[in-house]
């Protein structure tokens, strides 16, 4: 079966791993755009992803997301890497010999339908994707979270860190990786104001295909949203 779900047709798809989830973007000429490059890749999702085109970059979207990026390199060994700088030192350390640029190479690749957006106030290198097309599709990382699950020992812990099963802000983002808070939140608000996502697909949890900004915008109603995590 498919691990692969449809985000835009014939542009754009996620595909679930774990407890995280990977978006793959199909260019105008052919070429894919991998953000969060999944661990746990088996030959049939290889087969996959090359069914969908050429694999050129892998974007990681802030310095803990590396996973799957060793494999993904070793796989696909002309696909040139980026991220945020601030994700650079971390992403060297991880993956040994790792050439990492800056995302003004794959910016300058990308169709007008297509933005990866720097967010700012990030101490890690965050980055979120804008689809535009109908729907509108927000891809956010570790800024905001839907978890569906909490269980066992791993589900105790993220209680006690402040994880619901809930549309929510990431407690330990806020807490931990939010620069500015109040700043974070007003850039948010004024985000979801000025062009409202119809989908938001999080790279941890449930998605909200339809409906999405009346949502995100409930959750940064405060000025600093630590109040509300």
């Amino acid at each position: 079966m498919s691990r692969l779900q449809t985000v835009l047709a014939g542009r754009a798809w996620c595909l679930d791993y774990g407890i995280a989830r990977a978006l793959l973007v199909r260019l105008d000429d052919g070429g894919l755009v991998v953000v969060s490059p999944p661990s746990g890749m088996r030959e049939p999702g290889w087969a996959e992803v090359d069914a969908l085109g050429e694999v050129r970059w892998l974007v990681a979207p802030n310095h803990f997301h590396t996973g799957g990026l060793a494999a993904w390199v070793g796989r696909y060994p002309s696909a040139q890497v980026v991220a945020e700088p601030a994700a650079h030192a971390r992403l060297r350390r991880v993956v040994r010999g790792l050439r990492v640029d800056g995302m003004q190479a794959v910016r300058d690749a990308l169709p007008g339908w297509m933005a990866l957006v720097t967010v700012p106030y990030a101490t890690q290198g965050e980055l979120m994707v804008v689809l535009e097309g109908a729907p509108r599709v927000w891809f956010v990382v570790d800024v905001i979270v839907y978890e569906r699950a909490l269980r066992g020992l791993r589900g105790a812990l993220f209680r006690l860190l402040g994880f619901r099963t809930a549309l929510q802000r990431n407690p330990i983002f806020w807490r931990l990786f939010a620069g500015d808070r109040a700043k974070a939140a007003a850039w948010w608000r004024a985000q979801i104001e000025a062009a409202p996502p119809d989908a938001f697909y999080p790279s941890h949890g449930q998605a909200i295909p339809h409906g999405a900004a009346e949502a995100l915008a409930a959750l940064f109603v405060d000025s600093d949203p630590l109040r509300r995590a």
